[in-house]
């Protein structure tokens, strides 16, 4: 093969695997107990409206265990789509210390 295009098939490696393990690597972290690794994404922190001891996203209330430390400098929510709209699961804040 030709310089060239063993050159653009390295690339095209690297690029899918950075691709690829940025998207596993999103998935990280999240407990099982709340979302099994699915159905759940980053959001604005500031999209969050705390409310007592509960934490309001989208007009859905999470509540007791379903709030839980994020383990990266995002806010994250995991939300169960079902026939009525999505279900909350849990959400990942930053808790002040």
């Amino acid at each position: 093969m030709s310089r060239k295009i063993m050159r653009l098939l390295k690339y095209i490696l690297v690029v899918s695997l950075i691709l690829f393990s940025s998207i596993a690597f999103a998935h990280m972290g999240y407990d099982p107990k709340c979302c099994s690794d699915q159905h759940c994404h980053p959001v604005a922190c500031e999209e969050l409206i705390e409310q007592g001891k509960n934490v309001i996203y989208h007009g859905m209330t999470f509540s007791g265990d379903m709030i839980k430390s994020a383990k990266d400098n995002l806010c994250h929510v995991c939300t169960m789509p079902s026939w009525s709209g999505d279900r909350p699961l849990c959400v990942y804040i930053q808790f002040s210390t």
